[in-house]
């Protein structure tokens, strides 16, 4: 009975034994077998928050053996309970930012190219998951303390000059494209640097100046046959063949690969235009790319 009125009355202190005396009270069955046990009588309460499933309450609860509650008492606690209340309503903003922030980083973690968040001096705040994974190859780009950088002395300095003008001029700046060698002799990574035009409190801890996206045009394109198959209703081979040519085969390294004929390759490829809408190898590769591109199942990542 005291918690639910005490839910039920959000910002009101209310006293147990102004609901129920306490001479009723040590006749109930909950005091001999609970309250009793925990040596407690006394309750002085308010709910601080209540909404949908939140609910905050401040209680404090006196032994058996001390008196009730006094006024003065009662009034310290109306006193706390808007402060409570306020402080309450700060720490559930804050969480909220906190899942937001969760949720934008696992945003970015699906993308399939890499995303590096840029501080004033160029530090890396944030790097998603597609962008640990090519400074993990050790192939020309690297990650420090500093922020990103490139193996190659001509590519760093411009990267390095990149990355400054666009952390620290944010409005005058505007996006550079840079290609940078590998070691392996792979096609290079594309990296792009921009600013972000966004307002930041004066009061903000770093907060980010750049963006950088990273693209390797190597990236094998995972969970690319699953996808395809549940947009277009592609049998397995035909999602393979799919794949395989949006990775640069030709229609002999397929038939090689597939162990099957150019005839019936082809045939697969003409039932793959009809399947997507696509007139062509080009825009059957084009629109693979584009949507393995933009989608990343998690299991993938």
């Amino acid at each position: 009975m005291y918690f639910l009125e005490v839910c039920h009355r959000t910002g009101m202190v209310v006293r147990g034994e102004d609901l129920v005396p306490d001479e009723l009270v040590v006749k109930t069955a909950y005091f001999n077998e609970y309250l009793r046990k925990v040596d407690t009588l006394h309750h002085l309460g308010a709910c601080l928050a209540r909404e949908q499933s939140v609910l905050a309450l401040l209680t404090a609860q006196r032994s058996l053996r001390q008196p009730s509650h006094f006024d003065l008492e009662e009034r310290l606690v109306e006193a706390l309970v808007p402060h409570l209340q306020k402080v309450v309503a700060l720490q559930r903003r804050l969480a909220g930012i906190e899942l937001e922030r969760a949720a934008a980083a696992e945003a970015l973690d699906r993308l399939t190219f890499g995303v590096c968040l840029l501080a004033r001096d160029g530090r890396a705040l944030l790097v998603n998951r597609a962008a640990r994974a090519i400074f993990d190859q050790a192939d020309g780009l690297v990650l420090g303390a500093t922020g990103i950088g490139a193996e190659a002395p001509a590519a760093r300095s411009r990267l390095a000059g990149m990355i400054a003008r666009a952390c620290r001029a944010q409005a005058k700046a505007s996006d550079t494209v840079l290609p940078v060698r590998r070691r392996s002799g792979r096609r290079p990574y594309a990296v792009l640097v921009s600013p972000l035009r966004i307002r930041s409190s004066e009061l903000a801890i770093d907060p980010p100046r750049a963006i950088a996206i990273l693209i390797d045009p190597e990236q094998k394109l995972a969970g690319a046959e699953e996808l395809l198959a549940q947009l277009y209703g592609l049998t397995p081979a035909e999602a393979s063949i799919a794949r395989l040519l949006a990775d640069g085969h030709s229609v002999s390294e397929i038939c090689d690969q597939l162990q099957g004929t150019a005839n019936t390759t082809r045939t697969y490829i003409k039932r793959l235009f009809s399947k997507t809408g696509t007139r062509s190898q080009a825009g059957l590769v084009r629109l693979v790319l584009q949507l393995t591109g933009q989608l990343r199942r998690d299991r993938d990542a």
